[in-house]
């Protein structure tokens, strides 16, 4: 998840997202802490993301432009940024790239490493080429280990468990959870990028794309200030990019968009360009968090172990109103203890709409604290995350092509993306890459006798963005969503015990069905429906009496062409998972 979505604290609302104009902050102030919750200021931003998710700071806050990272991460990542931009291909305004890349997230390196591996001229346009990402990602080790990431870690928890039995019993889930290396992954992404010869990384903000040309389109652009260079601009936004110098233009053949949920350059299907009237993206789920990185006296987790989902709710007992808000708006805690004394808490609405205000859930999360014995000593980051899940996929027919976020390619019902789209960077890549070069075989092909075949070859642009879409989002893959789809939409109407009931059967199904679920796989109809009928036969009548209207009745049909085996499908290799541990063990 590269880019993100910024709103205040106590305005969390439903937010529709223009395809034609960069989004801005609503307007409002964070949320206060409760007396006495916060014994001191947190000190910056930016602590791991749960389930997938995006970090948000506080708008006008001084870490609204870049969650503040410790000095030597911060240098080492403008280090790195220099010696990528040094050691590549200077920008030239009158050469055609074969792709130009807005968006240096995880998905917009990882995809522009592949581009250049493959001997593809591309060109990236990065605002914040020079800070360390400000969000956080906590992922599935398995996951890393598959991309050769493995020693991109932060911290390692060989024990994740989840509480969603009615019990109040620990499922363990025998699978090693991580926190991603934000810093080394970014190290790592340029220099891929670097060691390619064909990729430029510019520190520059795309303002437009012009795709009137029918053989590529013209990306304007303005050179962003380094953050190094400091100091307040009058002209400039808080939380804004410092614009320098004039705008300047670079034409690609393929243009991707890789710069999160604002939408500022695809179109998405059933929703106006111009973002007025009803739109698609109106009915998107959002999942919601409050989080804090903190100093505790102690804390009751065991060494190795983190909590995934914590759905117990003793701490909102206090009152009817409260037994009432805890039943029908269910919140998760999500714990990662790093140290005896130092926790990462985040207080997690899984999927709702419209989505849970940030102060109920920092409300909650400090109540939750205080009725386990947890005293907080001291809060050094504070975070607000939000992120849209499920909605419409993108028009498969639009010059733009997208990659991330911007593809839709969050998990609807875990908000989870980091991971895929790491794996899926060099499948697009290769996309694009073949689809260039049957276009320029093409127009070579028909070029007049004594034409120059080393020249600039006109190919159709809007061919090749077609081809790449396709690809991207092949029938298969599309019936899949609709799956997953399925399953954001139906957890984002249950009540608590409900909810409980859902995953204490979902953990309960082989691990390997659940961690396929988990990490976006299931592409075989036949996997999808073994899972949902492992699901059913393990769970309760309260569970079945919901979903199985739900099912009959949802998306008109969807669900069920998700489950038929009508259409080929590309599957991908299975997550490898490490062995059970021994039974007593």
């Amino acid at each position: 998840m590269a880019a993100f979505v910024s709103v205040p604290a106590g305005h969390l609302r439903p937010l529709r997202l223009s395809t034609a104009v960069s989004r801005r902050p609503l307007p409002g102030t964070a949320a206060a802490a409760p007396n006495g919750a916060s014994p001191r200021a947190p000190r910056r931003r930016a602590a791991a993301a749960g389930i997938g998710m995006v970090t948000t700071p506080k708008p006008g806050s001084p870490s609204a432009a870049a969650s503040p990272a410790p000095p030597s991460a911060a240098a080492s990542v403008a280090a790195a940024a220099a010696a990528a931009v040094a050691a590549m291909p200077p920008t030239d305004s009158s050469q055609l790239y074969d792709v130009v890349v807005i968006g240096g997230g995880p998905a917009g390196l990882s995809l522009s490493a592949g581009l250049g591996e493959r001997g593809l001229r591309t060109l990236v346009l990065d605002a914040s080429l020079d800070t360390p990402w400000p969000n956080n990602y906590g992922v599935w080790l398995d996951e890393l280990e598959a991309l050769g990431l493995g020693d991109c870690t932060s911290a390692v928890w060989p024990d994740a468990v989840a509480y969603v039995r009615a019990d109040g019993a620990p499922s363990a889930l025998n699978r090693v959870y991580v926190r991603l290396d934000r810093h080394a992954l970014k190290r790592r992404l340029l220099a891929r990028c670097r060691a390619s010869g064909a990729v430029t990384v510019v520190q520059a903000a795309a303002a437009d794309v012009d795709v009137s040309p029918g053989t590529h389109s013209v990306v304007t652009y303005r050179d962003v200030a380094p953050a190094t260079e400091g100091g307040a601009d009058p002209d400039t936004p808080p939380g804004r990019p410092r614009m320098v110098g004039p705008v300047r233009s670079a034409r690609g053949a393929v243009v991707a968009d890789a710069t999160g949920h604002a939408l500022r350059f695809v179109e998405m299907e059933g929703a106006p360009a111009g973002g007025d009237g009803p739109s698609s993206l109106d009915l998107r789920g959002y999942q919601a968090a409050y989080g804090i990185e903190a100093v505790v006296e102690a804390h009751p987790y065991a060494p190795g172990q983190m909590v995934l989902m914590d759905y117990r709710d003793d701490h909102m007992q206090g009152s009817a109103a409260e037994r009432t808000e805890s039943a029908t708006v269910p919140t998760f805690l999500y714990a990662m203890p790093t140290a005896p004394t130092r926790v990462f808490f985040e207080e997690t609405s899984l999927i709702a709409a419209p989505a849970v205000p940030f102060e109920d859930l920092k409300r909650r999360l400090y109540a939750r604290l205080a009725h386990d014995g947890i005293t907080v000593t001291e809060v050094l980051d504070e975070e607000f995350c939000l992120i849209p899940m499920g909605g419409p996929l993108p028009v498969r027919q639009q010059r733009v092509v997208a990659f991330g976020g911007a593809a839709a390619l969050v998990h609807p019902a875990t908000g989870y993306m980091v991971a895929r789209a790491l794996e899926l960077a060099d499948e697009a890549a290769g996309h694009i890459a073949g689809e260039l070069a049957a276009a320029k075989a093409k127009a070579a092909a028909s070029l007049p006798a004594g034409g120059d075949p080393d020249g600039e070859l006109e190919v159709d642009a809007d061919a090749v963005a077609s081809g790449v879409w396709e690809a991207l989002w092949s029938v298969g893959r599309r019936k899949q969503r609709d799956f997953f789809n399925f399953g954001g939409e139906y957890l984002r109407r249950l009540d608590l015990p409900t909810i409980r009931d859902f995953f204490s059967a979902f953990f309960r199904l082989p691990r390997q069905q659940w961690a396929e679920f988990l990490s976006f796989r299931l592409l075989r109809p036949g996997e999808r429906l073994a899972f949902g009928l492992g699901v059913f036969f393990r769970t309760t009548n309260r569970v079945r009496a919901t979903i199985t209207p739900f099912g009959m009745f949802h998306g008109r049909g969807k669900l069920l062409m998700s489950l038929l085996p009508l259409y080929p499908v590309d599957v991908p290799p299975p997550v490898k998972l490490p062995p059970l541990p021994e039974e007593g063990a």
